[in-house]
């Protein structure tokens, strides 16, 4: 079974990507916050994609900070936006830069 994280701190796209999900072979797990998701990190598959929205509650900017998931065992790393992907700077153990709707 594909196993997917999302880390986003609006509630509708938890939804969104949960319902996508549903009929699916697709296990998914939803944070608010990159603190939340590494106090449960050890009970989560490292081969996890993880999902991560660049602009999180604090002005947490997600792929300034994705290093905490790298750090943590985690490879399949995304950062999600609604922005153009071109104007944001990842480094370079990303995946890729995606938009907001499900990855499935």
């Amino acid at each position: 079974m594909r196993k997917i994280v999302l880390i986003d701190d609006d509630t509708l796209i938890h939804q969104l990507w949960r319902f996508a999900a549903a009929d699916s072979k697709i296990e998914i797990d939803c944070f608010e916050t990159i603190p939340e998701f590494l106090k449960k990190a050890r009970k989560i598959s490292k081969d996890s994609e993880v999902y991560i929205d660049s602009h999180l509650r604090g002005d947490v900017r997600g792929e300034e900070e994705a290093w905490r998931i790298k750090e943590a065992g985690f490879e399949n790393i995304y950062i999600t936006t609604g922005y153009d992907e071109d104007d944001i700077d990842v480094p370079d153990f990303i995946v890729k830069v995606v938009g907001k709707r499900p990855q499935f």
